[in-house]
């Protein structure tokens, strides 16, 4: 195509465009490996289409420049009830592609994206850790126990609704094991329940873990032998999503540590909660703020464990110290550190101020793993109370309090637990107190921006004033692409909220650049700047961002591609039977563009399919009528309002002439394809739901038919057989609808399974010159 052609197409584009879809991703599993392995590794995608660019962001993993689209695996599991039926639900497709993990890589979370012509996927998060895994090989039906060798650390997804996974080990007699789990802080779906059972199925130890953390659990074996770790979903859910890190072993591992963190550069001592070591001594990194760190003890990297690195004097508490005439002195510009170490617990800590004086005093606990939900309270010499410090304005249970002195003399500061019941060795905090400082801070809630070729986009900024900050601030974006500006903005004095604009040229290519947000103002006669950071957005559910994880130093923006074209239906609701397929007419309205389109399914849905399927539909090039055809599956719940939606897909070529896929959906009912779901007019079953089965013979089946009226076409009868069982064989039958019973035979070898799971007895024939399907399960039992 011709520069000056797809100048004209951009126009036509920008004339009226539909509604984008922006590429996403749901998954990565498994979510981690071992340093200095070789990773595969399935990603769920939504609106990537065939293939795609994949980016790892930073040294120590290396991928494919491309991720390819193959067969995804799914299982459907039990049918979920109305009315949690009609919730929704999305379905990614699977892409491939093996990580090579250096043997230097840094431990813990390592970010990715992908991208294409309408934007970029949110990075997400890829966990290095030093032992040996192991990946579940998954398979549909009950679950099948697997065994383990300690230490390790399994990969696993709680995969399809109401799974269970079981994994086997070898334990010693008086000999501590440690199980711990990542999901929650991986930003997986999982709200995980662990379980420990002996030999004998015995319940030995379980844990859902606490408010917003995952569950960890330790168990002393009475005796040597054979333990097994289940676990599931605490909702009984389940899907692609459910990814799970689950570490068990019986070597050196911390639970917490005090203080909670320490002076950047300085030799520090901690004492250690956990299994296997006490205390620790390690000179710390020199950078400050909250990191995460990998302490080593004997040689070899522990588990995680969040420090608060700073610049300032540090001091321990020393008990005891619950009143002002006990208390330590704290000085401006030092750090205190203490625990609750019991209920009712109080920690006092002393501060001297002139008249005047400001104090800022922020407690640092819960976003350190500490259990503390942290009160401040000001008291003067006599007692009385002047100032209190409760949860952060973002919720969270860590508190500050900015306390300025009437008068000279010399203040308690107390430091409690909310709830008087609560203390604990695990409830140590970090007491700043600093002279407030002017300064600001910079967020935004992305880390990739699309600007659509030949037109603008705007991206909020939000502001943290710091210590009584209150001047203007210039904010501005560097490393622009070449055809695409932002103006500075300068947002004035007080305000909190900044807005860039971004404008795309209409004759500039799609492309992807990091380009850098940053905010400058002037502060007591000094020129500061302040980088904007992404952050999670809040109520971030179900989302496995590494924003919080990995630091994100730049925005990734994309010149992307607006979708000229969408479709649209009318309003039709019809009764359906299961096992039948459901027919509808749409219209395209092309805006100007005339290749050929596909229809599909789209990735996103409105609501649970239960199995719902179609193929791909073909609209040639100057045609703007299509019928799209879905299945019903024949066990689809009845009385139910199936509803599916689908995208479009066209191919547009930038002002370089490279093609790029682009897409459009809607959930608007009018283009939706909605039946209700009656029952079929076919049935074939066996007599009995159960039966047994021998190794090396031929079990004979017989089955029961009942066909209506419209039913005039022969039926195929054939036995489904599960792809992860084994030695079982059988041949495809046929009946006449008139026909009331059949057998059809399985053969059965020297080592058929498992059979954890029915077979399914399917019978196909024709209504009306249309297929129809019936479906009954069927369970083996191997007998001895």
């Amino acid at each position: 195509m011709s520069t000056r052609s797809n100048g004209l197409l951009l126009l036509v584009v920008l004339a009226g465009t539909a509604a984008a879809e922006p590429p996403d991703t749901a998954y990565l599993f498994p979510a981690g490996g071992q340093r200095g392995t070789k990773v595969p590794v399935r990603i769920g995608g939504y609106y990537l289409y065939e293939r795609t660019p994949l980016e790892m962001i930073g040294p120590g993993i290396t991928g494919p420049a491309e991720i390819e689209r193959v067969p995804t695996k799914w299982f459907e599991g039990p049918v979920i009830k109305q009315p949690a039926s009609q919730q929704k639900e999305d379905y990614p497709k699977d892409y491939a592609a093996e990580l090579v993990i250096t043997s230097d890589a840094a431990l813990g979370p390592h970010g990715w994206r992908s991208w294409n012509a309408q934007g970029a996927t949110p990075v997400r998060p890829f966990i290095v850790g030093t032992l040996p895994e192991v990946v579940e090989e998954e398979t549909d039906g009950d679950p099948l126990p697997v065994a383990v060798t300690l230490p390790v650390t399994i990969n696993g997804r709680i995969f399809p609704r109401e799974d269970l996974d079981e994994w086997t080990f070898t334990a010693e007699a008086g000999k501590p094991i440690t199980v711990a789990v990542m999901a929650e802080q991986i930003g997986s779906s999982l709200e995980p329940r662990i379980e420990i059972r002996s030999a004998t199925g015995a319940l030995v130890a379980e844990s859902t873990g606490q408010l917003n953390r995952d569950p960890q659990l330790r168990f002393t074996p009475a005796t040597s032998g054979q333990y097994a770790v289940r676990i599931t979903d605490t909702r009984s859910a389940g899907l692609q999503t459910f990814v799970y890190r689950m570490t068990i072993t019986a070597g050196p591992w911390i639970d917490s540590i005090y203080p909670l963190g320490g002076q950047r550069g300085v030799a520090t001592k901690f004492a250690v909660r956990g299994q296997g070591v006490e205390t620790l001594e390690e000179t710390l990194p020199a950078a400050t703020g909250t990191v995460s760190h990998y302490f080593t003890h004997q040689g070899n990297s522990l588990n995680a464990v969040k420090l608060d690195i700073d610049e300032l004097a540090e001091i321990r508490e020393q008990e005891p110290n619950n009143s002002l005439e006990q208390a330590a002195e704290l000085k401006l510009a030092m750090i205190a550190n203490g625990r609750i170490d019991q209920a009712g617990d109080v920690d006092a800590w002393k501060v001297t101020l002139a008249k005047g004086e400001t104090a800022q005093l922020e407690v640092r606990a819960a976003r350190l793993g500490s259990s503390l939900d942290a009160v401040i309270v000001i008291h003067d010499e006599t007692g009385k109370e002047l100032a209190l410090g409760e949860d952060l304005p973002n919720g969270s249970p860590d508190c500050e309090v900015k306390f300025t002195a009437a008068k000279e003399g010399t203040y308690a500061v107390l430091v409690q637990e909310r709830f008087a019941s609560r203390g604990g060795p695990d409830f140590a905090y970090r007491l700043r107190c600093t002279k407030p400082t002017p300064d600001f801070a910079l967020d935004m809630t992305v880390d990739s921006l699309p600007v659509d070729i030949g037109s603008t986009k705007k991206l909020p900024i939000n502001i943290t004033r710091l210590g009584g900050f209150a001047g203007a601030i210039t904010l501005t974006a560097e490393n622009l692409p070449t055809g695409v500006t932002a103006p500075a903005v300068e947002v004035k004095a007080n305000q909190n909220k900044g807005e860039l604009v971004f404008t795309c040229e209409s004759m500039v290519p799609v492309s992807r650049t990091a380009i850098r947000i940053v905010g400058k103002a002037d502060i007591d006669g000094s020129s500061v700047t302040r980088l904007v950071k992404s952050v999670a957005p809040p109520n971030n559910n179900n989302q496995i961002s590494a924003l919080g994880l990995v630091d994100v130093d730049h925005l990734l923006l994309v010149t992307s591609l607006a979708t000229p074209f969408k479709f649209a239906g009318q309003y039709d609701l019809q009764y359906i039977v299961r096992g039948s397929t459901l027919r509808k007419g749409f219209e395209i309205d092309r805006g100007g563009f005339e290749g050929p389109i596909w229809a599909e399914l789209s990735d996103k849905q409105g609501r649970h399919l239960q199995g719902v399927a179609a193929e791909r539909k073909t609209v040639p090039p100057g045609s703007s009528d299509f019928e799209f055809e879905v299945s019903l599956p024949p066990w689809m719940e009845l009385g139910r309002t199936s509803r599916t939606q689908l995208m479009v897909v066209g191919e547009l070529a930038d002002v370089t002439g490279k093609k790029h896929k682009v897409s459009y959906t809607t959930n608007n009912q009018n283009e939706q394809l909605i039946a209700i779901v009656s029952p079929g007019p076919l049935r074939v079953s066996a007599e009995a739901t159960t039966m047994s089965i021998r190794k090396g013979t031929e079990l004979v089946i017989p089955l029961q038919i009942n066909c209506d009226r419209t039913v005039g076409k022969p039926l195929k009868i054939e036995l489904l057989i599960p792809e992860h069982m084994r030695d079982l064989a059988t041949t495809a039958i046929e009946a006449k609808p008139q026909d009331t019973t059949a057998k059809i035979k399985l053969r059965c070898g020297e080592a058929p399974g498992p059979l954890n799971m029915p077979l399914t007895i399917r019978a196909t024939s024709e209504r009306d010159g249309k297929p129809i399907i019936s479906e009954t399960p069927l369970t083996l039992l191997l007998q001895p």
